[in-house]
C-alpha cells in the first residue's frame, strides 16, 4: 500500500469508529490536503473526491474544497488555521482571470496537474466548473471567516483584487438586473435558490471585508447593496407564498418527497435561506421549512446518496443547530454519520467537505449551548 493510500485508509477507519469526535473529522479533512511543500502546484489543495477507477486521480473542486477549509476553521485551533492559510494560497495561485476556478486534477502524490480528467461517465471533462456564481461567493465567505479568526491581514489583502474580479464576473455576466438573481453559469440560465443564497452571503461577506480589512467604504456600500437586492429577490421571486415554501429555482416548486438531484424541484433548497441568513432561524418561514424537512426526512434513507449526499444532511443539522434545536441537530448529525459513513462506505459523503459540514453544525451547537448557559447565568 502506498504512503498516502495508507493514510487515507486509517483516516477513514477513524471516521467510521469515532465519527462524532471532532478531532477525527478534522484529521479526515487534513489527510485529504496535499501537504508536500516541495510540490508548489498542489501544496494546500484539498481533494474533493477520489476516483480509484481512473488511475488514482484526485479531483480538487474549489467550491467543495472551500467548504472543507471552513470545516478546518470551525475547529478553532491555531494549527488548523495554518492549513487554511495554505489552501487560500493554493486557491489564489490557481485563480482564473474570469469567474474563479476550474476543477483541477492531480495524481495521488500531487503531481501531473491538469484541468482535464475522466468523469464518472467515462467522458473527458476539461475546463469545467459546476457553478460560476456560488464558487467565488463561497470563497468570499471563507475569507471573512478567516479574517475573524486569524490576524493574517496581509494574506487577505493579497487576495483583494482577485476576489473582486471574480465577483465582478458574477455582476457582469450572471446577475440579472431585471430581478436581481444570478444564473448558475453563463451557459446555464437557471436561477437556483441554493446558489443565490450562497451568492447573497458571498457579497455580504465581501462587503464586510471591504469595510473592515480593505478599508474601502465605497466598495463596501456597493457590495452591501447588491447583497440586499439579492436577499429581497430570494424572499420574493424564489418563494411560493401559497405553499409557504421556497422554490428549487425560479418557476420550479420543490418536490417535498425528493431531497436532491431530483427530476422535479429539490427539497434541499428550502433550508438554504436560513443556513445563509436570508431569513432568521426563528422566523415563522424558517420553522415551516424545517418542519417539512423533519417530517419527510427524519432518517436519511430516502436521501440521494449518489450525488454529494453527505453534505446535504449536514446542512440540515446546521439549520437546526442555528435555531437552537440541539436535540434535532444532534439527531441529524448522528443519522448522517450512520448512513453515510458506517453503512455506505462508497457514498460521496466519505469526503472532506462532508466532514466539514458536520464540524460546522457541531460548532453551531456549541455556540447555542454557550448562549443558553450565558442566559441562565444572567438570570
Amino acid at each position: 500500500m502506498k504512503p498516502f493510500s495508507l493514510l487515507f485508509f486509517f483516516s477513514f477507519i477513524c471516521l467510521i469508529t469515532t465519527a462524532q469526535n471532532d478531532t477525527c473529522l478534522i484529521r479526515f479533512i487534513s489527510n485529504n490536503q496535499f501537504n508536500d511543500i516541495q510540490k508548489s502546484k498542489s501544496f494546500g489543495a484539498i481533494k474533493s473526491s477520489r476516483n480509484l477507477d481512473k488511475g488514482n486521480v484526485f479531483i480538487v473542486q474549489p467550491y467543495f474544497s472551500t467548504i472543507s477549509a471552513m470545516g478546518l476553521l470551525a475547529s478553532n485551533k491555531e494549527e488548523n488555521y495554518d492549513k487554511v492559510t495554505n489552501y487560500i494560497k493554493w486557491y489564489s495561485k490557481h485563480y482564473n482571470a474570469n469567474f474563479g476556478h476550474y476543477n483541477v486534477a492531480y495524481d495521488e502524490y500531487g503531481d501531473n496537474e491538469s484541468n482535464c480528467f475522466l468523469s464518472d461517465a467515462d467522458t473527458l471533462v476539461c475546463n469545467y466548473v459546476d457553478a460560476e456564481d456560488s464558487e467565488p461567493a463561497a470563497y468570499c465567505t471563507l475569507l471573512w471567516q478567516y479574517a475573524q479568526k486569524t490576524k493574517n491581514i496581509y494574506l487577505l489583502k493579497s487576495n483583494k483584487i482577485k476576489i473582486e474580479k471574480a465577483m465582478q464576473y458574477v455582476i457582469d455576466n450572471l446577475l440579472d438586473t431585471a430581478d436581481n438573481l444570478t444564473i448558475a453559469k453563463a451557459d446555464n440560465p437557471t436561477k437556483f435558490t441554493m446558489d443565490n443564497c450562497e451568492v447573497y452571503q458571498g457579497f455580504l461577506c465581501l462587503s464586510y471585508l471591504e469595510k473592515n480589512i480593505f478599508k474601502d467604504n465605497i466598495k463596501y456600500q456597493d457590495y452591501y447593496q447588491i447583497a440586499q437586492k439579492i436577499k429581497t429577490a430570494i424572499k420574493t421571486d424564489l418563494y411560493n407564498s401559497q405553499l409557504k415554501l421556497y422554490k428549487s429555482s425560479v418557476g420550479v416548486d420543490v418536490d417535498t418527497t425528493c431531497w436532491y438531484n431530483c427530476s422535479s424541484g429539490d427539497c434541499a433548497a428550502i433550508i438554504f435561506p436560513q443556513i445563509f441568513n436570508v431569513d432568521n432561524s426563528n422566523d415563522a418561514i424558517s420553522m415551516k421549512q424545517r418542519a417539512v424537512v423533519q417530517n419527510n426526512f427524519k432518517i436519511w434513507v430516502n436521501a440521494d446518496t449518489s450525488f454529494n449526499g453527505g453534505f446535504l444532511p449536514a446542512y440540515i443539522a446546521l439549520g437546526f443547530a442555528n435555531a437552537g434545536d440541539t436535540l434535532n441537530a444532534v439527531k441529524q448529525i448522528d443519522n448522517a454519520i450512520e448512513l453515510f459513513y458506517k453503512t455506505n462506505n462508497t457514498a460521496t459523503a466519505s469526503t472532506s467537505q462532508d466532514a466539514a459540514w458536520l464540524l460546522l453544525a457541531k460548532e453551531s451547537i456549541a455556540a447555542q449551548r454557550k448562549k443558553k448557559t450565558a442566559v441562565i447565568k444572567k438570570k
